[in-house]
């Protein structure tokens, strides 16, 4: 390995982020939900996994952007209207 990779394999170019103030911010929620940190290993917040995933969807996922942005939308418009808060606000 050399600088954290192996020999002869570029590390792939990372995209400028794609998603909006909002919808990253849901983003965010969903991942620090799904892996929580712990007292014994960090989570899905901590290891970045939002960014990953923003920085994909201007790059290799760009054709899942609209659909991502959807359902960011979807989930956040079910959040408001069936617990009245928008869903970064919920437990």
């Amino acid at each position: 390995m050399i600088g954290g990779q192996a020999a002869g394999i570029a590390a792939p170019a990372l995209s400028a982020p794609s998603l909006s103030v909002t919808e990253r911010g849901i983003l965010e929620a969903i991942v620090a939900r799904l892996i929580p940190s712990d007292a014994q290993s960090p989570g899905a917040k901590e290891a970045r996994a939002a960014e990953y995933i923003d920085r994909a969807l201007g790059g290799a996922l760009a054709g899942a952007r609209k659909a991502y942005s959807a359902g960011l939308a979807a989930l956040d418009a079910y959040a408001l209207a069936s617990k009245g808060a928008a869903f970064v606000a919920l437990s």
